[in-house]
Order: structure tokens, then C-alpha cells, then sequence
């Protein structure tokens, strides 16, 4: 159960950089 949690913990870290980095990219689009 732990490590279920873990892993979740992982995954919901994950999301939310891709989500940066998105946000990221979608500026440079704007800037370029």
C-alpha cells in the first residue's frame, strides 16, 4: 500500500512538470 502511494506521489510529480514544461514550450512558440 505504501508504494502504491509512492508511486502516486511519482506520477502526480511527473504531470505536473510535464505541465511546466509545456507551458514552457508554448511560450517560446509565442516568443519565436
Amino acid at each position: 500500500m505504501e508504494r502504491e502511494r509512492e508511486i502516486a506521489a511519482q506520477a502526480e510529480a511527473a504531470r505536473e512538470k510535464i505541465a511546466e514544461l509545456t507551458a514552457l514550450l508554448d511560450g517560446f512558440d509565442t516568443a519565436a
